[in-house]
């Protein structure tokens, strides 16, 4: 008992932070989700208590608060005993239950008695421990019922199913993942996770192998679990697609594929008279595949923008009967995907499209998942097993083979350099198309000659004439208009490789921008030049890249986007002339330059930044950079951009804000006083964070109540790091230095 009173002394406990309350009484839904993750943190301290860290008792006896209530009367019966009230007295604590349940210093006194095993406790924990397991049991949780369902997809183990049990419960329930911060398991994960899951050391230990179906799955978003840092929180982070799948109500298995593919569209009236043999080709192959003759067929089918690479495989899976699928695009979040996210989804649609007979999975933009610089080496293991051994077919679209990996490309199967259309086929295409909105014919020749067309100019044109045709306005002259606008220069109807369309629209009223310059004086500064360089820095979430592409907006352009990763080369000097080119190839195009995640290789190769401060020393276009840190930057480095912007956090009314629009749909004033005091603490709350919230309750009838608990996680998460400072606090000039 001694060592329980000098525990509270010896190490003050960590601040809370306003963690979400939570009771027993709470729906169901919400409540058997925090029960699970409560009762494995129970049985965690209680078979491992020397594995958490000091400090860690006040907020592990607030998770299990509802419990303890429950067994009030047990706790009190221990309290009376003369032993304990003595302890208590010393310390000056009162004797009662809902003290030591209700108040810092009493949770962390029962803390420390948990985690010091003190034997005058034991019973009021193996009463919590009973409440849980009782509680779970009530009745059935959605929960359990897709686990199952997942388990039976994807050919869980027993202990495999339990683990996505319990990161499942993070949907439902209202405690973080951060709440396995203060468990050190580096060095005894296997122990740990024993505890947690109700299973044995060796399976523990078995469930860490990257071959288990667990981890190929794609349903979790680590990808390497033999890998993770100090605490366990990473390992319990479910992928987008997980996310979803799990938190479906009312779900089987058409259900859940329905979630995550999107059923193909009919042929169209496109033929390929200059592509028969291949045709016939592709139909056999993939028609001998679908059947089971083969598995593990890729087929890779590129070509230019706009030449009709899912067109022509919509006519090769009509001719093989056979049902194709694409990966589905309500995604929810708010940004570009990252590739680790696409791999899981791609995973997951993979494993169901495997399930179904006859049926083929076309993965559109390939080069964003098999880029030469696209994966670290986890993440390349993970995307060569996805290419290994699927049971169906899968076909692959690419703008640019040039820009995967060779690595990836020898695992193809066949490969289709789409060509373009002669010009018989052109002319084919453009009278079957455009004879109906009422061109003529010598002007269906006129454009069908340019040998810039191709099947999406075709389609546009149809579109444009559709609807600018009528009164005054011939479709002649609306598709000469056409044509002079998009096909009227060398690269009128391209975009560029790197073009990034699906960024979250960025709305300039939420940003917050240190120091005297604003967003709108760069603006001016680059339309009044027709060039500048720009360098936005801020921690992650602040709307740095999503800014970049509502300057690109703004001034007309479209993007060209890169991260520094895919510069990086394994020889000396390699990735500086690789920049160099890309700077050179793009700067005197009508673009904008996006080059994201500045800072993550500009301290391990000096060279490379070298190269950089050459290109911006002659660089002529725009050009917007993004890093999170200027750590790594030199001083000589950030002098050569024209602009430097620094983002920060959301204000308490920018905060009001956008909260009023997401959640109540109205303006910050009309947000109620109770929302307005609960948000002001919250000072690191960045735009990424309301969508992130958004993202993971779009499936749920949350109401602000929801959204506040959501909201104060996500700044629990940032909290919980650190308070060191992000970005540069540099004065911001028009004028390079």
């Amino acid at each position: 008992m001694w060592n329980t009173v000098m525990m509270l002394y010896r190490y003050p406990a960590m601040p809370l932070s306003d963690l979400v309350s939570w009771t027993l009484e709470d729906d169901f839904l919400t409540a058997g989700a925090n029960a699970r993750i409560a009762l494995a943190l129970l049985r965690c301290a209680r078979r491992w208590p020397h594995f958490w860290h000091a400090g860690a008792a006040d907020e592990l006896v607030w998770h299990l608060r509802p419990a303890l209530k429950h067994g009030e009367a047990g706790l009190q019966r221990v309290l009376s005993d003369p032993c304990v009230r003595a302890s208590l007295e010393a310390i000056r604590l009162d004797a009662s239950g809902s003290a030591l349940l209700d108040t810092r210093r009493g949770r962390t006194f029962l803390g420390n008695a948990l985690l010091k095993e003190d034997p005058a406790f034991a019973a009021v924990f193996d009463e919590a421990e009973r409440c849980f397991v009782a509680f779970i049991n009530r009745e059935a949780h959605p929960l359990d019922h897709n686990v199952s369902l997942l388990a039976d997809v994807f050919e869980l183990a027993d202990v495999e199913a339990r683990y996505l049990a319990l990161a499942g419960s993070f949907c439902f329930g209202t405690i973080a993942q951060s709440v396995f911060v203060p468990i050190g398991v580096r060095s005894h994960r296997g122990r740990v996770l024993s505890a947690l899951l109700g299973c044995s050391e060796r399976e523990a230990l078995d469930l860490m192998d990257m071959s288990r179906a667990v981890w190929r799955s794609g349903l979790l978003m680590c990808s390497d679990p033999g890998d993770f840092p100090e605490g366990l929180e990473e390992l319990f982070h479910l992928s987008v697609s997980g996310t979803r799948l799990i938190s479906l109500p009312d779900a089987d298995e058409a259900v859940l594929a329905a979630e995550v593919l999107e059923p193909l569209g009919p042929r169209g009236t496109w033929t390929w008279p200059h592509l028969e043999d291949t045709l016939l080709l592709l139909r056999t192959v993939l028609s001998r595949a679908a059947s089971g003759a083969d598995a593990g067929v890729h087929i890779l089918i590129h070509g230019e923008p706009g030449c009709g690479q899912m067109a022509f495989v919509l006519a090769v899976l009509d001719l093989a009967g056979l049902r194709g699928y694409r990966m589905s695009a309500r995604r929810r979040t708010a940004c570009e995907p990252t590739r680790a996210e696409l791999l899981a989804d791609l995973a997951v649609s993979r494993r169901f499209v495997d399930r179904q007979r006859g049926a083929v999975l076309v993965v559109e933009d390939a080069e964003s998942m098999l880029s030469i610089p696209g994966f670290g080496p986890p993440c390349r293991g993970a995307m060569k097993d996805v290419l290994k051994q699927p049971r169906q077919p899968v076909v692959w679209l690419a703008e640019d083979a040039r820009h995967i990996d060779s690595s990836y490309i020898t695992r193809f199967t066949f490969s289709v350099a789409l060509p373009a259309p002669p010009l018989a086929v052109r002319r084919m295409w453009c009278h079957a198309t455009l004879r109906e909105p009422g061109c003529s014919a010598p002007q269906i020749d006129v454009f069908a000659g340019n040998p810039q067309t191709t099947i999406g100019s075709i389609d546009g044109a149809r579109r444009f004439v559709s609807l600018g045709a009528g009164g005054d306005v011939t479709a002649d002259t609306a598709l000469q208009a056409f044509s002079q606008g998009q096909l009227g220069t060398p690269e009128g109807n391209k975009l560029p490789h790197d073009h990034l369309p699906r960024v979250h629209r960025f709305d300039l009223e939420f940003a917050h921008v240190a120091g005297a310059t604003n967003v709108t004086e760069v603006l001016r500064s680059i339309e009044a030049d027709g060039e500048g360089t720009v360098l936005l820095s801020g921690a992650s979430g602040v709307g740095k890249t999503s800014l970049a592409f509502e300057l690109a907006r703004q001034l007309g352009r479209d993007v060209v986007r890169a991260s520094a990763g895919d510069f990086l080369r394994p020889y000396c000097g390699e990735s500086g002339r690789q920049l160099l080119r890309w700077l050179q190839r793009h700067g005197a195009t009508h673009s904008v330059l996006l080059l994201d995640d500045l800072d993550a290789f500009m301290g391990d190769d000096d060279a490379v930044a070298g190269a950089l401060r050459h290109g911006l020393d002659t660089f002529g276009g725009v050009l917007v950079a993004t890093a999170c840190t200027s750590l790594d930057l030199s001083p000589a480095l950030i002098r050569r951009f024209t602009h430097r912007l620094m983002l920060l956090p959301l204000t308490a009314s920018q905060r009001c804000t956008l909260f009023a629009r997401l959640v109540t749909h109205g303006v910050g004033e009309a947000v109620p006083p109770e929302v307005r005091q609960a948000l002001r603490p919250l000072d690191r709350l960045t735009p990424g964070d309301f969508f992130n919230v958004q993202a993971r309750l779009r499936h749920q009838q949350a109401d602000w109540r929801r959204w506040l608990s959501e909201l104060t996680s996500e700044h629990q998460a940032k909290a919980s790091t650190g308070r060191e400072a992000l970005g540069i606090a540099l004065p911001c000039s028009s004028q390079r230095c």
